[in-house]
């Protein structure tokens, strides 16, 4: 796993590192309203003792490093061979406990040797910097509790998608692999590797689940965030799909309709240094080309019209590509081009090939992403749709994140495991989203959080985790999330 700050996270993460201490002497006092002290000084250690240290001096006390809104659920995750029997909240100005707890023991599905306590403060809602403090593992990362968190992330995540921006034309006039007498102008995007690297493919998912964003939680979206684009009359986040959609354009060869794949690291001809080249054009780069641009086109057709026409323009130029070279391209790849073809014309051939791809599939697990993606785009859309088929997408999609939520609220993190990658988390957090968009899901909504709190410091690491470093489609998963949660704090 991969663990990076968010930007502007680095002097909070230095904070953060320096407040992980062991376990010192203390004298309990009573914290306000309660009428016990918040531990019992003949259980503490006359001298001071660490029974227990995680590698790499992690603390053994995770929790949301950014912080929780007052009026959420908080709780710690405790992490230990000995578990402690109580916790204090102490506030890191004072040094002086305001809230105590018991530890409560939980059965999760990690098999290790380590016992897993939560600690709840959810009662405590006084804004504030505070820590954790147990005996035997001394005290966690400092947090707070704040007011408009989710927000603070939402501008993080634009921000961070900004400063994937190649503004500065770095990746600029660059020569097709195989032939270096054609030059490309191919400008602008976002980064998704180093050295000013970018790949088609990835940057299509971004754009994707911004517009997927926008699609289903279009209230929570404003005009004022972003790389100068406030303040235009567009939706921050429709701003950020159009400016990897231009970039896509540039990407698209005219004459055949086809999409280079990528601008990449390759070996140069003349030395030993490698040097960025427009890789060749492939069908799956032309499919989700496609895809993005037709549904890109749907998005931003009420505030640019202009725009809108030419994002199909390019859409319709891929799919004549795609159709002359069939034989060629992967059949979810065909399906979930022709769920968005069909979704902004609804024309029949769009239709025909959606129905003879469900027919075949339909029944199946869906494990792709591709395919999941246009199941729901083809269960949300406003055009005709075969019932059956959309009866049997839903309870397949609705089984698949039954058992995420079920390995979640058994897990020590409260997420699906610990043990998978971020990108895989993010992933289906954007699936228990989505469905409990549909639904409204009180469960799930927690789950959400607990993500987000995972996210944030609440994982095995205890750091803020991050996918996002040279992954933008990360940022959009994120904001998707956020989104959601920004509206449900509204009582949207």
């Amino acid at each position: 796993m991969k663990f990076l700050s968010l930007k502007n996270f680095t002097a909070f993460m230095l904070l953060a590192a320096l407040a992980i201490s062991g376990c010192g002497e203390y004298t309990p006092v009573k914290a306000p309203g309660q009428s016990e002290p918040a531990v019992d000084r003949t259980t503490m250690l006359e001298e001071p003792e660490l029974l227990y240290t995680k590698d790499d001096m992690h603390p053994s006390i995770l929790v949301d490093m950014v912080g929780y809104e007052p009026d959420d659920d908080k709780i710690a995750v405790i992490e230990a061979k000995i578990l402690p029997g109580r916790f204090e909240v102490v506030d890191s100005k004072t040094d002086e406990p305001v809230y105590y707890g018991d530890v409560r023991k939980r059965e999760c599905t990690e098999d290790d040797e380590t016992f897993t306590g939560f600690a709840e403060f959810t009662d405590l809602t006084e804004e504030g910097t505070y820590y954790i403090r147990t005996e035997l593992l001394g005290r966690s990362n400092d947090f707070t509790i704040k007011e408009g968190i989710y927000e603070y992330l939402l501008d993080e995540a634009f921000k961070g998608l900004d400063g994937l921006r190649d503004e500065n034309g770095v990746s600029g006039i660059i020569a097709l692999e195989g032939d270096t007498s054609k030059n490309l102008r191919v400008s602008g995007g976002w980064y998704t590797g180093p050295d000013g690297q970018k790949d088609v493919c990835e940057v299509c998912l971004c754009v994707q689940d911004l517009l997927t964003a926008h699609d289903f939680f279009p209230k929570a979206a404003s005009d004022k965030k972003g790389n100068g684009d406030k303040g235009n009359g567009i939706p921050d986040i429709l701003d950020q799909a159009m400016y990897g959609a231009d970039w896509l354009l540039k990407m698209q060869n005219p004459e055949t309709g086809g999409v280079y794949t990528a601008i990449a690291l390759n070996d140069s001809e003349i030395s030993d240094e490698k040097r960025l080249s427009v890789m060749g054009e492939t069908t799956r780069a032309t499919a989700y080309f496609c895809t993005t641009m037709a549904k890109i086109s749907v998005a931003v057709k009420r505030y640019d019209a202009k725009a809108s026409a030419k994002y199909m323009e390019a859409a319709n130029l891929a799919w004549k590509c795609l159709e002359a070279n069939k034989e060629l391209v992967d059949a979810t790849q065909m399906f979930r081009a022709a769920v968005e073809m069909y979704r902004a014309t609804g024309y029949g051939v769009y239709g025909d090939i959606i129905n003879a791809y469900l027919k075949d599939n339909a029944d199946k697990d869906y494990e792709e992403r591709i395919a999941l993606d246009g199941a729901v785009v083809y269960m949300s859309s406003t055009r005709n749709t075969n019932v059956t088929y959309c009866t049997k997408l839903m309870e397949h999609y609705m089984s698949r994140t039954e058992d995420k939520s079920n390995s979640a609220n058994a897990s020590r993190y409260l997420v699906e495991s610990g043990d998978r990658d971020e990108s895989v988390l993010l992933r289906n957090l954007v699936e228990l989203v989505i469905v409990d968009y549909i639904i409204s899901n009180q469960e799930y909504a927690t789950i959400e959080k607990n993500y987000l709190h995972y996210f944030c410091g609440r994982n095995p690491q205890s750091e803020i985790c991050s996918e996002l470093s040279h992954n933008p489609d990360a940022y959009a998963e994120f904001i998707v999330l956020l989104y959601k949660l920004s509206l449900s704090k509204e009582g949207e």
